[in-house]
């Protein structure tokens, strides 16, 4: 069912379609170019949790289905819902296509009112709605900001939650903020400015029992990384994903494709900001680099090299 598709295993690949994060066709930054040449260091985009066309249709309506149970809404409030979630399902005509302003509000009105337990599909509903480019402009910068800014709020106090609201709340945040980076320049300027209770959320998530969970914070890490690389990087956010990651090698419970965004992150913080390369050498992190990534074949094997180099 719906509940099981949220927070069931899944687990996307590196670079993969559909329902895995996808890679952005951004273009590589210039900024800070190395004096050597990396062939996994920097990233070359974002990465996003993005709708999957073929199953598009049938995850909204169950979406829908288990909104409409909670029986919060009007019946102007579910037409509304019912019109984004139409638009939402045709993905291949996202580039033509409009967001309306009330189809937007329904969320954030779900997202304030409906109890934590009940919010999740409203998340989802969010980090879906993020990756359509009209819905992700700038024009919309301010609603992103408040949409991200209440996720957040949502992360600070999960102990109350129980059932599929303990996962799925915070990995839903977390594929939120991720995509909103690539969705557009409305929802990146939105989470651009909220980088540090963003990635205090994520600290808190970090170390979780839950796969996807994992693969959500390491893709978080990657694509504020690669905001650091294409922009003037923050010391002090960099750091901070240095510090991070370094709590994901100490763990030892990430799964492959999560490790080996997890290394790139690591790589692509301590290229782009001097303070962060110290901040790693300062915690010795280099020395769990390519240990962390031995179990996990040749792809982690060659990313954890080029960090090592990096951090030298």
């Amino acid at each position: 069912d719906y509940i099981q598709q949220r927070v069931g295993n899944q687990t996307p690949t590196l670079g993969g379609a559909g329902g895995a994060a996808s890679t952005g066709a951004a273009a590589v930054a210039t900024t800070g170019l190395p004096m050597i040449s990396y062939q996994h260091l920097p990233m070359p985009g974002y990465k996003s949790f993005e709708l999957p066309a073929k199953t598009a249709t049938t995850t909204l309506e169950k979406m829908k289905k288990k909104i409409e149970e909670f029986g919060r809404l009007s019946d102007t409030q579910i037409a509304a819902l019912s019109s984004l979630m139409e638009t939402l399902a045709v993905t291949n005509r996202y580039h033509s296509s409009k967001i309306q302003p009330d189809e937007l509000k329904v969320i954030s009105e779900m997202l304030e009112t409906f109890p934590p337990t009940e919010a999740f599909p409203a998340l989802d509903l969010a980090r879906f709605t993020v990756s359509h480019p009209d819905a992700a402009a700038s024009k919309n910068l301010a609603y992103w900001n408040s949409v991200i800014a209440k996720a957040v709020s949502m992360c600070e106090d999960t102990s109350g939650l129980e059932g599929p609201a303990a996962v799925a709340v915070p990995m839903l945040s977390l594929r939120l903020f991720a995509n909103a980076f690539r969705g557009g320049p409305g929802s990146l300027q939105a989470v651009e400015s909220q980088l540090q209770p963003v990635l205090k959320c994520c600290e808190k998530f970090i170390i979780s029992n839950n796969k996807n969970v994992r693969l959500s914070a390491a893709t978080l890490l990657y694509n504020v990384s690669y905001c650091l690389h294409s922009n003037e990087a923050s010391s002090v956010i960099a750091s901070q994903v240095v510090v991070q990651v370094d709590s994901i090698l100490k763990n030892k419970s990430y799964e492959t494709e999560a490790l080996v965004r997890s290394l790139v992150a690591l790589g692509t913080a301590a290229m782009c900001s001097p303070e962060a390369k110290e901040t790693a050498k300062s915690l010795f992190v280099v020395s769990r680099v390519e240990m962390a990534a031995s179990p996990h074949g040749d792809l982690a094997k060659a990313v954890a090299k080029e960090v090592y180099n990096v951090l030298q």
